[in-house]
């Protein structure tokens, strides 16, 4: 247990380095290590991630390890993401293709409360998707195509 914690600081005081992405990269998902790498990301962020959007917090299932890549992602899409919010309101639609776990469908639906049209073929991610906007109390149509 007391690797996991070290492991587990270790992980979470450099989680945005490149050295740490291009680590975990090789180390957890190519090795096979997967399960690992899940359980570290489950004993730091617990049963979910928050992530802070205009005043808005935006709340993810806890994610294992390409789940938790998508999320890291939110860095570099926070610009795309707040222009997107800046051109719609709640009379607006905004329609989400490849939705994925909900990255874009929760965070613009949650700063916006614009109609949000979900599209997503993979039953897993679909399961994982409305899992996200239930927790964001967000209303919006799943179309798993």
């Amino acid at each position: 247990m007391g690797i996991l914690l070290y492991a587990t600081n270790l992980f979470a005081s450099n989680i945005y380095t490149d050295k740490v992405n291009s680590f975990c990269r090789k180390a957890f998902t190519t090795s096979g290590l997967r399960f690992f790498s899940n359980k570290l990301l489950e004993a730091y962020y617990g049963n979910s991630i928050e992530i802070q959007l205009m005043n808005q917090d935006i709340v993810f299932e806890s994610p294992n390890f390409e789940e938790f890549m998508i999320l890291r992602g939110l860095k570099s899409d926070k610009p795309i993401l707040e222009d997107i919010a800046d051109t719609l309101d709640e009379n607006k639609t905004f329609y989400d293709i490849g939705a994925n776990i909900g990255l874009y469908t929760c965070t613009i639906g949650k700063v916006t409360g614009c109609d949000v049209y979900s599209f997503e073929p993979h039953p897993k991610n679909s399961k994982k998707l409305s899992q996200n906007a239930e927790r964001n109390n967000l209303s919006f149509t799943l179309v798993e195509k």
